[in-house]
């Protein structure tokens, strides 16, 4: 049974990747690294400057997500529940 991350989760990719009928690249990047940046947050402290983020197309056509995240600050487990 999914939890209700993985939902929140589904639902922000199938927007994330229906969002842009244009197939505008760097606006699809920069809705997908604001939903990063979301996530990230729930679990550790970073902002979009912490982050290198690049989405490449790969060797059998489909894309390849490149990220790198600086982490200042991890979040204890006490402070996400």
């Amino acid at each position: 049974m999914k939890n209700e991350l993985q939902i929140v989760g589904e639902r922000r990719l199938k927007n994330v990747l229906t969002i842009d009928k244009n197939n505008n690249p760097d606006k699809i990047k920069g809705v997908i690294l604001s939903e990063i940046i979301n996530v990230l947050n729930n679990y550790m402290n970073v902002t979009k400057g912490d982050i290198d983020f690049d989405v490449a197309i790969n060797d059998k056509g489909g894309y390849t997500l490149k990220l790198f995240v600086d982490v200042r600050h991890l979040k204890l487990a006490n402070h996400i529940l």
